[in-house]
């Protein structure tokens, strides 16, 4: 009796253990998104554009499991193709994309340049709202504008 008593704690530990560590692995995963190329208007070099996206993928992909550009660009090209032309408002677009790829997260970075002041606008489209957050800043280097997309992707996930 005792045995099979100890049998049914050890069994039952096990799956307990078992059960805890495939929840564990469902919270460490990270929801899926959305990244959609750089935007910039302005005197921007394709150096500086490249640093500047390079660093919001790093902080996109913190919080986010990013899905590939290529599956992106196909999910787009089937919303052009299926969308009518009045339908296929930046906002419509960006919904059949979600849809098409199962992913409630988009985020899109734009950067406009005048002079010395450079405006970083951080977008997120999620299933229910859509969230912008910007930024202005004045002679700022390549380094101060990465901070800066810290910044806004921190505000806009804390949000």
């Amino acid at each position: 009796m005792k045995h099979t008593f100890e049998k049914s704690c050890i069994t039952l530990m096990l799956l307990g253990l078992m059960f805890q560590s495939g929840l564990l692995y469902a919270q460490d995963r990270k929801p899926p998104a959305l990244l959609n190329k750089l935007v910039s208007l302005g005197t921007f070099s394709e150096t500086q554009r490249q640093i500047i996206f390079n660093h919001l993928q790093t902080q996109i992909s913190n919080r986010f499991e990013l899905i590939s550009q290529r599956r992106f660009d196909e999910a787009q090209n089937q919303a052009f193709e299926e969308l009518d032309y009045d339908q296929c408002t930046e906002e419509n677009c960006v919904r059949f994309i979600q849809d098409a790829l199962q992913v409630e997260n988009f985020f899109s970075l734009q950067l406009v340049q005048e002079g010395a002041i450079t405006q970083m606008t951080l977008t997120m489209i999620d299933l229910d709202r859509k969230v912008v957050k910007s930024v202005v800043c004045q002679d700022c280097s390549v380094i101060e504008l990465n901070d800066r997309v810290t910044e806004l992707v921190k505000a806009m996930t804390e949000e």
